[in-house]
């Protein structure tokens, strides 16, 4: 009996003690719980009004609207709470409600607010556009991009394939000549030569009246007198003309000639 009222003695205080010990804590995880519950401001995600019911109802999303009952104002009028939960409110709008954009609050039992513009009833119709604002800077250059592949050769120039042909005509004297000259076969006439093929003072008795290009662009004409009354003169005429690359060919022969010749008119009598 000694001993069993010994075990006794010493059990009943652990008991206390482990009691003691779990009231403070459960005490302790409360007002953790309700500090949670009102350190985050709330905030209204949407606000969607029903006007098919009477009277009409203002649903309005969130988080931390708390475990207490808030208030709503819209434009400042307070509107009666249906339901809430910590995450959505139902609110009651007057019967005459009218569409439109408001200022939404709600308000927790803890006094944090939240704010929202709510937009009630249809959608009116799209405004005009506005003007066009200035133009914003310049952005950074972006990275080169890759070098792109090579792409296949073209198709060969007409490059610069000349080719300068001159004649000497014996003019006789006295008369007025037309000599022409153009190009073989593939060719194009750019250009010409004209003039007296002696040297000074022989040179003087050749006057050149004029060269160019035909009308039709066949040849280069070379248009000169020889005022000797007594000696023929040599005249140097020529044509330059342009060939495609790959027509050698047909620059080796001599482009043919021709000439118009009549005598020099008589002078004038005076």
């Amino acid at each position: 009996m000694f001993r069993t009222k010994r075990i006794k003695a010493t059990v009943r205080p652990t008991l206390r003690i482990t009691t003691c010990l779990l009231a403070v804590l459960c005490v302790a995880g409360s007002r953790s719980s309700a500090q949670d519950a009102t350190s985050h401001p709330p905030t209204i995600v949407s606000a969607t009004a029903d006007f098919a019911v009477q009277p009409p109802q203002l649903t309005i999303t969130g988080t931390y609207f708390g475990s207490s009952k808030p208030t709503v104002n819209l434009d400042g009028l307070p509107l009666s709470v249906a339901t809430f939960t910590a995450t959505n409110i139902v609110a009651q709008l007057s019967a005459n409600q009218a569409a439109g954009s408001f200022l939404l609050q709600v308000k927790t039992a803890s006094g944090q607010l939240a704010a929202f513009d709510a937009t009630l009833g249809t959608t009116g119709p799209q405004g005009v556009a506005g003007p066009q604002g200035p133009q914003g800077p310049q952005g950074v250059p972006g990275q080169a991009g890759p070098q792109g592949t090579t792409g296949s050769p073209g198709p060969a120039g007409p490059g610069t394939n000349l080719q300068l042909t001159q004649l000497l005509y014996s003019q006789p004297p006295d008369t007025a000549a037309n000599l022409y000259l153009g190009c073989n076969a593939g060719g194009t006439v750019v250009g010409g030569t004209c003039g007296s093929a002696d040297t000074f003072p022989a040179s003087a008795n050749v006057v050149v009246n004029g060269s160019g290009l035909s009308g039709d662009g066949a040849y280069w004409i070379c248009k000169t007198a020889n005022n000797d009354l007594f000696n023929s003169h040599p005249i140097a005429y020529g044509s330059l003309c342009s060939y495609p690359v790959n027509a050698a060919g047909a620059r080796m022969a001599k482009p043919a000639g021709k000439v118009q010749q009549a005598p020099l008119p008589a002078p004038a009598k005076h």
